[in-house]
């Protein structure tokens, strides 16, 4: 059964009101909320064969109950996403409950391989979740950002390739449901708000690099990347502090490979202690590894796939 059966020819009901929304409209609203929350759920609970019909379903549901979507309390992605996730719960439980020893459907070797990067994002997300029950489902908050910002998946996408899965998915959970309320955030995960900082942090560290590291990929149209252009995705100020301004002129002051430069060489160039030398240069030379690895394509491909001109800051510049 597929979500296009359900989906209503007309948008206008038998009495001349307008609906609020068009079928194609819901069509597109589910097939995200197939994608990122309803697929990834079946999959882990061993009922992939059955995600395409919990997607009808939904699409269904969603359409016989339009009338109760209000657009001044959220999107209708977010909508969508929610009932989605209604469904493929009832459904779990429906065939759990009836075929209690069936075996998971789950991809064969690593972990994650077989899903999509959307999906892998979802899956993590659920499993270091402690608190669904009274915060919400972090697949469906992950699918609802993903639907807005279309240029934020292969960001994130690589972002969750390269990074600790552990910090990423609390540094993105903290950004995406508690919109950086830290404190929430760590009554929430059942952990500090230290951590709960350093997570956000370093989120937004890798995030930012591989931004960088994305538009200078596209400058330098497959040239080999110089020290300079490495040096030129690390965060800037306003993201990370002064601290990687001081590191640059570390790394282009050293006569040598960056990726072997002594701590001695930092504490002489900023006159830090050594600890924090040693701190910051372990933590630039995986930011500069992460810049390397996404300008000279050894990133996966499909996790930069969006384009510059879906970047918000591109649009404004066009706008202008």
């Amino acid at each position: 059964m597929s979500a296009a059966e359900h989906t209503p020819d007309g948008a206008h009901t038998p009495g001349g009101a307008v609906d609020p929304f068009t079928g194609e409209q819901l069509l597109e609203a589910g097939k995200t909320a197939g994608r990122m929350v309803i697929r990834p759920m079946m999959q882990r609970a061993g009922l992939l064969r059955f995600w395409e019909d919990v997607l009808g379903e939904t699409v269904a549901g969603a359409w016989q109950s339009r009338y109760s979507f209000d657009p001044a309390i959220g999107s209708l992605q977010a909508w969508v996403n929610r009932i989605g996730h209604n469904q493929a719960v009832t459904r779990i439980h429906a065939e759990v409950n009836k075929h209690g020893d069936l075996l998971p459907e789950r991809p064969s070797g690593d972990g994650e391989s077989g899903y999509t990067v959307e999906e892998q994002l979802a899956n993590a997300a659920s499993r270091v979740w402690e608190h669904r029950d009274q915060y919400g489902d972090p697949a469906v908050e992950t699918a609802e950002a993903l639907a807005v910002e279309s240029w934020l998946q292969p960001i994130l996408g690589t972002a969750s390739a390269v990074m600790d899965q552990e910090v990423f998915i609390h540094g993105l959970a903290t950004h995406l449901h508690f919109h950086t309320d830290t404190k929430q955030a760590a009554a929430a995960f059942g952990i500090s708000e230290a951590r709960v900082r350093e997570f956000k942090r370093t989120l937004e560290l890798y995030c930012q690099v591989i931004l960088n590291a994305w538009h200078k990929h596209a400058e330098l149209q497959g040239k080999p990347a110089r020290v300079r252009d490495l040096i030129s995705c690390l965060p800037e100020i306003g993201v990370a502090g002064s601290w990687t301004t001081k590191m640059a002129r570390a790394i282009a002051s050293y006569p040598g490979s960056w990726q072997k430069i002594p701590v001695s060489h930092v504490q002489e160039q900023t006159g830090w202690t050594y600890n924090t030398a040693r701190q910051y240069l372990a933590t630039t030379v995986r930011l500069l590894s992460v810049a390397w690895g996404v300008i000279d394509g050894t990133v996966p491909i499909e996790l930069r796939r969006a384009t510059d001109e879906e970047h918000p800051r591109v649009r404004e510049e066009k706008a202008a």
